[in-house]
């Protein structure tokens, strides 16, 4: 099983493009039951706030097909194309996916400058 995280943040894309990602509490159970149905994609959560949207899951399938699962998900709810969200996401896999969720700055819930 390897972690991934996709996330896009104020720091990778214009507001305009994080206000249509954004996921309203309303829709997290949507988009976490289409996340939970990606083959290879075992476990998910979902992180939406007004500076970020960030998927991190475990997946037991290929990296690449999951992450390019997780992008067209997220990509279609927010009528962005997936090419964008790649484009501007930055993606983590394994220990630097949890790095940046446990020892990172989005653990203590803001992410400024060092």
């Amino acid at each position: 099983m390897t972690i991934v995280n996709v996330g896009v943040s104020h720091r990778t894309a214009p507001a305009e493009v994080l206000e249509r990602l954004a996921v309203p509490a309303a829709e997290l159970g949507g988009l976490l039951a289409r996340l939970q149905a990606v083959p290879g994609l075992d476990e998910v959560a979902v992180l939406s706030t007004c500076n970020r949207v960030e998927v991190y899951a475990a997946a037991s399938g290929p990296v690449g097909q999951v992450t390019r699962a997780v992008a067209d998900l997220v990509a279609g709810r927010g009528r962005v194309g997936a090419g964008e969200v790649l484009r501007l996401a930055r993606i983590r896999v394994g220990g630097a996916a949890a790095v940046h969720l446990f020892l990172g700055r989005v653990r203590a819930g803001f992410d400024g400058r060092r």
